[in-house]
């Protein structure tokens, strides 16, 4: 199997759509020497989207803030969580509820777990 280059949009894609975190997305397999670079690249580009997001939104700066605002849609006792956020993810489109963080357009959703990325990584 031939390598695929993957952009940094695609990577975070990829990524995201794994962990249930946006509608999936279609890439051909990384090859298993790729797969452990690749992860440690998404979680450092996600975690620079949460830095830029919360340049923009310094009022969210704040673990709890984050995690009520992604909370606020899902409900523990309903289901899986990665489906309950893909679909808050959905419905922040379908409701306008979306920001452009260096010129990608995320859901507050995403634009948010990416923020609680980059705090997570600060506080490591």
């Amino acid at each position: 199997m031939s390598e695929r280059q993957l952009t940094r949009r695609a990577l975070l894609a990829s990524g995201l759509s794994l962990c249930g975190l946006a509608p999936a997305v279609r890439l051909e397999p990384l090859p298993e020497s790729t797969l452990a670079s690749a992860a440690v690249r998404l979680a450092r580009d996600a975690a620079e989207v949460g830095r830029r997001y919360l340049a923009q939104h310094r009022a969210e700066a704040d673990r709890e803030v984050l995690v009520d605002l992604v909370g606020e849609r899902l409900d523990p006792s309903a289901g899986r969580l990665p489906e309950q956020i893909a679909a808050s993810i959905r419905a922040d489109f379908r409701d306008g509820g979306v920001v452009f963080v260096d010129g990608w357009l995320l859901s507050h959703t995403e634009a948010r777990l990416c923020a609680l990325a980059h705090l997570a990584a600060r506080e490591a």
